[in-house]
């Protein structure tokens, strides 16, 4: 969704049936993770008012031998 088209965490749960918080939940872990990006804009209508529009930021992910040894030593 954030792929097409930059999208408020309203616009989210409400796509995805899920409860506000919820939406805002995973956004957070993913703006933390560098995977997207949030930007406050004014909305002007139906009074001024801040909202945070999240789009994808460009990353590249590389999985390698040393990532996927990490990653099974953290599991147990």
């Amino acid at each position: 969704m954030l792929v097409k088209n930059p999208t408020f965490i309203q616009d989210v749960a409400h796509k995805l049936s899920i409860p506000y918080a919820l939406a805002h939940l995973h956004l957070k872990v993913l703006e933390e993770a560098g995977l997207i990006e949030g930007v406050y804009v004014v909305e002007e209508r139906p009074r001024p008012h801040l909202r945070k529009v999240y789009r994808v930021r460009d990353f590249r992910l590389v999985i390698d031998r040393q990532l996927l040894e990490r990653l099974a030593e953290s599991l147990g």
